[in-house]
């Protein structure tokens, strides 16, 4: 399918595949399970990957290599296991018993396309080509890899799914993919395009609901809150009555009255967002370590950033001025 997929030169800019797993790596004597893929030669010009040390694959055959096999490592290993030393490149690793030399680091941010998967080696899929004869053509099955294409210029995804479906209608019309339409006649009826751009994985389509679902309920709890501050502060501004008619008299302004009150809603609103961000790092965390004490982890980025501060500091900003 991915050679087939790479004939539509006016449909694609470019087509790689990628195939997340586990490997057992020694480095400096020590063997480590971590987690990485076996990926096109294409895949990081595909993908467009920042590489922050060396270089990526280039378009070399996926069938062979000549050589010591490269490989591609994340920051969060640089930093693991080589303390972010410069001289990375050109180091030798031993991955499932084959020898591979360092070639590149990726920048900081780029886990892969696997959601819930933080990939840390990346290694071309001629090393598997090589460690399994004729793993690249077998017929018999599904090989569990991901294609992913990068439209050609142009090119929307209502334009290139009329190609893209001949294609992988001809692939399974063809007697040796007969056991593709038996064994599941209605999952694969069509060739499909799914939008890339925040990766694949069944695990985002697992939980896209659930959260929504808790998002909805975050934001009725929010409102219940606030509903409640409110009373509590119309309360406490009719045992303040005597002191805004003396500062009415005194001021002659009733919108300098109303800027002490918003000022006041908008420090305990802001108040009760910095607490918020607080008890969400350590509930973030506390749930994360969860997940990271299952038999298989779940890596998920729950760092607070920019944006998530700018959004919380939004929120309470508007709540502070419509409730105040």
């Amino acid at each position: 399918m991915l050679e087939r997929y790479r004939t539509l030169t006016e449909t694609f800019a470019g087509v790689a595949a990628y195939s997340t797993r586990d490997f057992r790596v020694g480095v400096v004597d020590e063997l480590t399970n971590v987690s990485g893929q076996y990926a096109s030669g294409n895949y990081h010009s595909v993908v467009r990957a920042t590489i922050a040390l060396g270089r990526g694959f280039v378009a070399d055959s996926d069938r062979h290599y000549d050589g010591i096999a490269p490989v591609v490592i994340s920051d969060g290993f640089w930093t693991r296991r080589f303390n972010r030393n410069r001289a990375v490149l050109s180091q030798t690793l031993t991955v499932e018993g084959s020898i591979v030399t360092v070639i590149g680091v990726t920048a900081p941010g780029f886990t892969g396309l696997a959601s819930g998967t933080s990939v840390d080696l990346t290694l071309p899929l001629s090393l598997r080509a090589e460690k399994e004869p004729g793993f690249l053509d077998l017929q018999d099955t599904w090989m569990g890899m991901v294609l992913i294409g990068r439209l050609a210029p142009g090119v929307s995804a209502t334009q290139a799914a009329a190609p893209l479906d001949r294609v992988f209608q001809q692939y399974l019309s063809e007697p040796y993919n007969s056991w593709a339409r038996k064994d599941r006649p209605d999952d694969y009826q069509s060739g499909l395009l799914v939008p890339a751009l925040r990766g694949s994985s069944t695990l985002r389509r697992q939980y896209t609901q659930p959260l929504a679902v808790l998002m909805a309920m975050v934001g009725i709890v929010l409102l219940i809150a606030c509903a409640n501050v409110a009373n509590l502060l119309l309360a406490r501004s009719a045992a303040r009555s005597r002191e805004v008619a003396i500062r009415l008299w005194v001021s002659g302004g009733r919108w300098r009255l109303v800027r002490q009150f918003l000022t006041e809603s908008l420090l305990l609103a802001l108040g009760g967002g910095a607490v918020g961000v607080v008890m969400a790092v350590w509930g973030s965390q506390s749930i994360l370590g969860l997940l990271q004490s299952e038999e298989q982890p779940i890596f998920v980025d729950a760092a607070v950033n920019l944006r998530i501060l700018a959004f919380t500091a939004g929120v309470s900003i508007v709540s502070g001025i419509a409730f105040g």
